[in-house]
């Protein structure tokens, strides 16, 4: 493979997307259990474990579908 090729990354569909508690845009995908990073859209400090982000997610779903 020469040096001006970019090889792709292969999908893994065992990554979830972590939305920020704060302004409930998407920070990431992957897969972790603790998560401590500042959001890159509001800047605020997460640190989360895996349950509470995937709370916000649950969250936004359920209010996406009452209205």
């Amino acid at each position: 493979m020469g040096l001006d090729k970019i090889e792709a990354m292969r999908s893994n569909s065992n990554f979830k997307s972590y939305l920020c508690p704060h302004c409930q845009k998407i920070m990431m995908k992957g897969n972790v259990r603790r998560l401590k990073m500042t959001c890159p859209h509001c800047l605020k400090m997460i640190d989360a474990d895996e349950d509470e982000l995937l709370d916000v997610i649950r969250a936004a779903e359920k209010e996406g579908s009452t209205q």
